[in-house]
């Protein structure tokens, strides 16, 4: 895209689009693949270049300009030449090509003939345009003398590493702010000498002025003289602090959200809250506190510090934080860039102090039962708490009260569930003593005992829901139940991935399982000492077209014969696990067989 046709410039400067024209044209004199025309000090118009690398060109071509030689850009391209602008300090002409010679004198007083022609543009309209672009997109320019050493800077760039805006600076100075982690990233004077240094590069610095941690990202090319020694580089350098911090944000609260899932106690969402808040605020501590509905005393239940710094978690007396709450009460968030600047808060300037805590961020929680809860982060400096910071510190606190309120729910269910399992059990329990004393004298006595067997199958299957809130219950432990209370646990086998079952299916899983066993026990493998049963499950196919497939298998006992009558208990087996066949069963001379397929997604119901 034309520089001209960018929406972002100013109707002023669009006059000037001829000027593309007088690049192209530049191009054409000289006989180059490029050119740059620009106009009192900043590239307005090019031709054939990238406009990302527009301050990198600018820079190469004002190395051309005094050192009247050809200079090294990006690439494999170089400025063969440049003429200055007459009446613009800084305004030029530059030519740039394939590597090869310099501009013979012809060409060049070509482009000084142009240049005459081409009007300078008022100083307001051009050089006042590109820092406020620079300066919204973060954006400053530097060019490095290696003869001084000096650093040529943009009020931007002073402006991004904190210093004192001024026209150069000794390139020791910004090397320094340079968090020390990313001191191996960053260019050093031996890889700048021999041009080794990485030209595209990110890492953290520590603004001079405020102490803030701030991501740069430079882009740089080496400028060469004739004989290719480096003889300066130069580049720009974005602050990109809120593009990290947000792909950093948005890392967190995935993260965030894993461990509040799996979270079964309210301790793990209170430290992966309070950690989550703090590593990605770059603050010194983040915590939860809570406070009882007229209390005196306010619990910092959990605190997350970063190194060095003291924890406070604990009990904290009210009457010291009393402007604090007030404030509070009124606000969705609590923003403080800096307590002592803040005359609602003189009262508790003491308290604050004797924590250290200079900016705070406090997010209130959605009270329950009564009082008050907040998430909060401190920081020991005066702080500026962008948006981004306070829409993500109530991201935080939404999902760290929705785990919060998941638990409550649960332990509620919980409770209700065990009152509910109990009374169930004494209600099975009494139904199998009037059975027993109703039927105490019907002869024969198998179909009255096989009745209570089942009652007590019913109650061992609700005994296994019960620990599992009734959400359902894993086969394997449905499988042990059964066979324990039989007292057959040690001659059957079980074998098979954890499959969980819903609590219709675990029910009726548990009543077929208790047939199958007291039939083997009675007329199959486990009526001799040699014998065995084989319990073997697995899924088959994927997503809704998953079936659990479980194997009977009787091994070592007599042969095994059609029934002369079905039964209840035949007819129970027959039903399958989900209640609607699904069943093979196989009367061999080996033993007995059973397979039993049902889909997953129907045992797996809640209903």
């Amino acid at each position: 895209m034309r520089l001209e046709d960018d929406p972002l410039l100013p109707v002023e400067l669009k006059q000037d689009a001829r000027l593309h024209d007088a690049a192209a044209l530049a191009a054409i004199l000289a006989g180059t693949e490029a050119a740059l025309v620009s106009s009192d000090g900043f590239t307005a118009m090019l031709h054939g270049l990238a406009w990302r690398d527009a301050a990198l060109w600018m820079a190469a071509c004002r190395r051309a300009l005094r050192a009247e030689t050809p200079v090294a850009g990006p690439g494999d391209l170089r400025v063969l030449g440049a003429v200055p602008l007459p009446g613009s300090d800084t305004g030029l002409i530059g030519v740039i090509g394939k590597r090869g010679p310099g501009l013979c004198a012809a060409k060049l007083a070509a482009l000084r003939h142009l240049a005459a022609l081409l009007p300078v543009a008022p100083r307001t309209h051009v050089r006042g345009w590109a820092p406020r672009a620079y300066e919204a997109a973060r954006i400053g320019s530097f060019e490095w003398d290696r003869a001084t050493g000096l650093l040529t800077t943009s009020d931007a760039l002073c402006r991004i590493f904190g210093l004192p805006v001024a026209p150069c600076h000794p390139i020791g100075v910004l090397e320094a702010l340079v968090l020390p982690e990313d001191m191996a990233i960053r260019s050093g004077a031996s890889s700048r000498a021999d041009g080794s240094a990485q030209p595209d590069v990110e890492y953290r610095i520590r603004r001079a002025d405020d102490g803030g941690l701030r991501w740069v990202a430079r882009r740089s090319t080496f400028l060469h003289d004739a004989a290719g020694q480096v003889i300066g580089m130069a580049g720009t350098v974005q602050d990109i602090t809120e593009v990290k911090l947000a792909a950093l944000r948005m890392e967190v609260l995935v993260d965030l959200g894993d461990r509040l899932r799996d979270a079964m106690a309210a301790a793990p969402v209170l430290e992966a809250a309070a950690e989550a808040l703090g590593q990605a605020l770059g603050t010194e501590r983040a915590g939860y506190a809570e406070q009882e509905a007229g209390g005196t005393v306010s619990h910092v239940l959990r605190d997350w510090t970063m190194t060095g710094t003291p924890s406070i978690a604990g009990h904290h007396a009210v009457a010291s934080f009393l402007a604090t709450q007030q404030v509070l009460q009124s606000a969705r968030v609590l923003v403080v860039e800096d307590v002592t600047a803040m005359p609602d808060l003189a009262q508790d300037r003491p308290a604050f102090a004797a924590l250290g805590v200079r900016a705070l961020l406090v997010v209130p929680l959605v009270p329950s039962e009564g009082g008050s809860a907040v998430l909060f982060a401190h920081s020991m400096r005066p702080r500026h708490w962008s948006p981004a910071d306070v829409q993500f510190a109530r991201g935080v606190a939404d999902r760290t009260h929705a785990a919060l309120a998941r638990l409550r729910a649960e332990a509620a269910q919980n409770l209700l569930n065990h009152e509910m399992g109990h009374r169930l059990k004494n209600t099975l329990s009494t139904v199998q003593a009037v059975a027993a004393q109703t039927l105490r004298e019907v002869m024969p006595r198998g179909p009255v005992e096989a009745l209570e067997q089942r009652i007590h199958a019913l109650s061992t299957a609700h005994e296994t829901l019960l620990p599992q809130s009734r959400a359902g219950a894993s086969l394997r432990l449905v499988a042990e139940r059964v066979l324990q209370a039989l007292a057959q646990s040690t001659g059957c086998i079980l074998k098979g991935p954890e499959v969980m079952l819903g609590p219709r299916a675990a029910l009726s899983a548990s009543l077929l399982l208790h047939e199958l066993a007291t039939n083997a026990l009675k007329y199959g493998a486990l009526s001799v000492p040699s014998g065995r049963v084989e319990i073997t499950w697995m899924l088959e196919g994927q997503g809704s077209d998953a079936e659990l497939v479980l194997e009977w298998r009787e091994i070592g006992g007599p042969p095994a014969s059609l029934p002369h009558r079905l039964g209840f208990g035949s007819k129970l087996i027959r039903m399958g696990l989900s209640g609607g066949g699904g069943t093979e069963l196989r009367y061999l001379p080996t033993g007995f067989e059973a397979d039993l397929r049902a889909p997953l997604e129907e045992l797996q119901e809640a209903g």
